[in-house]
C-alpha cells in the first residue's frame, strides 16, 4: 500500500517549512509582547507580586503553540495561492484574536496601586 500524496517526504518538508515560518513569526511577537507587558504594564516586582507572570506565560505558550500546528494541518502544496492565502490568513486572526483576549484579561487584573 503507497502513502497518501499528501504525506510524502517533499511535502511534509513544505508544510514543516511553513510551520517553521509561522513559528518564528509568532515568536517574534511574544517577545515584543513580552517586552510591553514585563516593562510597561507591570514593571520589575509587580509582575511577580500580580501573579501576572503565570496567567502571561499560558497565554504566550498557547499563542505560540496553536499558530503553527494550525498551519502544519491546513498546509497543502496541491492549494492555489489564493486559497493558502486565505486559510493563513483566517489562522491569523484566530490567533491575534486569542492574544488580544489574553491581553485584555491581564491588563484588566493588573494592580492600579501598589500599597
Amino acid at each position: 500500500m503507497r502513502v497518501a500524496n499528501a504525506l510524502s517526504l517533499p511535502s511534509l518538508r513544505k508544510r514543516l517549512y511553513a510551520a517553521g515560518i509561522h513559528l518564528a513569526a509568532s515568536a517574534v511577537l511574544a517577545l515584543v509582547l513580552v517586552l510591553l507587558v514585563t516593562q510597561l504594564w507591570y514593571p520589575s516586582p509587580l509582575f511577580k507580586l500580580a501573579n501576572g507572570r503565570d496567567i502571561f506565560f499560558i497565554l504566550i505558550a498557547c499563542d505560540i503553540m496553536l499558530g503553527p500546528v494550525m498551519t502544519l494541518v491546513i498546509f497543502n502544496v496541491k492549494k492555489t495561492r489564493k486559497d493558502l492565502g486565505r486559510d493563513i490568513a483566517i489562522i491569523a486572526v484566530i490567533q491575534l484574536s486569542a492574544m488580544a483576549y489574553g491581553l485584555t484579561t491581564l491588563l484588566m487584573v493588573r494592580p492600579a496601586y501598589i500599597v
